[in-house]
């Protein structure tokens, strides 16, 4: 299976909660090819010094999440940030922005999603976050949410 994971699915991996265990199925499941946005290295940054600051993790444990993952990100394929992207954001938004709560970063990740997805064939987009799973379960696209 061919498989694109957000940062609200990718977190699950490396911060015990709920979904991790689906997530690490998928993620250690030898038949699937794994890709993830350069957003998702940012977003997952901001995610772990948010815990910290909130006092949900130690020093030791800030700077073990940041090795593992920066470890781990080898298994799966960089989807870079370019103008590509941000044009289809940007069409993105156009197209679902009146209907659609899609906020600027799920945009980023779905125009990410849709620049090397093959017409759906074999592909899943992998996320947490209830109202993206919604959005694409609307436009048509195959989502797994790890919660469920």
């Amino acid at each position: 299976m061919k498989l694109f994971f957000d940062t609200s699915a990718l977190i699950k991996f490396f911060h015990e909660e709920i979904g991790t265990e689906n997530i690490t199925k998928l993620i250690n499941d030898p038949q699937n090819k794994m890709w993830i946005s350069e957003l998702a290295v940012i977003e997952f940054l901001n995610f772990v010094y948010r815990i910290y600051r909130e006092s949900r993790i130690s020093d030791e444990e800030l700077s073990n999440l940041i090795y593992e993952f920066d470890r781990e990100c080898n298994r799966f394929t960089l989807i870079s940030l370019n103008i590509a992207v941000i044009k289809e954001a940007r069409e993105l938004l156009i197209k679902f922005g009146k209907n659609m709560p899609l906020r600027s970063l799920d945009a980023l990740q779905l125009a990410s999603y849709n620049l090397v997805y093959e017409n759906g064939k074999d592909w899943t987009f992998v996320t947490s976050d209830d109202r993206l799973v919604q959005i694409l379960q609307s436009i048509g696209m195959k989502v797994i949410n790890p919660q469920e």
